[in-house]
């Protein structure tokens, strides 16, 4: 669709194996993180809301690229 990745982390990986493999290694380290967060006592509150907000700048930047 023309969009490209902004996370250099994210980016790293999928150029660093196939691009599913490095997308779904960064999914279990974020995944990951959360589950030690949780595990500590951690509110997740603002992580969930900072995640909320990306998934829908991807979708705006999807649909836009779809125009």
């Amino acid at each position: 669709m023309g969009v490209q990745e902004a996370n250099p982390i994210v980016r790293f990986f999928m150029g660093w194996t196939t691009p599913v493999l490095g997308l779904i290694l960064v999914k279990l380290a974020a995944f990951a993180f959360g589950v030690i967060w949780f595990w500590r006592g951690k509110n997740l509150f603002l992580v969930n809301l900072f995640f909320s907000a990306l998934v829908i700048w991807n979708g705006c930047a999807i649909f836009i690229s779809m125009r």
